[in-house]
């Protein structure tokens, strides 16, 4: 059971995982063939643009392969630890 004081630690740590999932998903969705053009995916392409086109800025891409995404996960997962790491310090 989730106390109300560690309530906004597993918020923030939900959400983040969440938006690290999203990107999973748009990477994936050339190899496994799903059009994020759709109307139903479009938010996807939505959601990821702003931080994997600021990651695009300072990563080259090296052939076919596409970094951004690769660092803008590792971005996203530092910033979860450390949201979580001073949420619970703070609050719990």
């Amino acid at each position: 059971m989730i106390s109300l004081q560690g309530l906004p630690v597993h918020a923030a740590y939900t959400v983040f995982t969440l938006y690290m999932m999203v990107i999973l998903l748009r990477w994936s969705a050339a190899y496994l063939q799903i059009d994020l053009y759709n109307p139903r995916l479009r938010w996807v392409k939505t959601i990821t643009d702003p931080l994997i086109n600021l990651v695009k800025r300072y990563v080259p891409t090296l052939g076919p392969v596409d970094f951004s995404v690769l660092v803008a996960l590792v971005i996203v997962y530092v910033a979860r630890e450390l949201t979580v790491g001073i949420l619970g310090r703070v609050l719990v």
